[in-house]
């Protein structure tokens, strides 16, 4: 059996984040696109948090497993919104498929 890229682990993680979102809040959400931007703005400002205790931190592979998990959580809501996005264009008549 073929090893993992680093790639596909990654990709693998934002995943399995996505699966973990769905349960929390439930799958094939439509909100406005105000609350996406405080939602993703919130996950980016965690992300900002973590790479800046990175920098105080005494044990650094924590610290980088920290970004690591906020950058995920990042890319995972980034993910949503797209599929939000694409669940409108589906449901739009006459609008092309402009999310591919």
């Amino acid at each position: 059996m073929k090893a993992q890229t680093t790639q596909q682990v990654i990709l693998q993680a934002i995943a399995i984040e996505r699966d973990r979102q769905d349960e929390k809040w439930g799958a094939d959400r439509t909100l406005p696109w105000g609350d996406w931007s405080l939602i993703l703005g919130e996950e980016v400002g965690e992300l900002q948090r973590a790479m800046l205790e990175s920098r105080f931190a005494e044990n650094q592979i924590a610290a980088l497993d920290h970004i690591i998990t906020e950058a995920v959580q990042v890319a995972a809501v980034a993910v949503a919104l797209v599929e939000d996005a694409r669940r409108r264009i589906e449901g739009a008549p006459g609008v092309e498929d402009v999310a591919r």
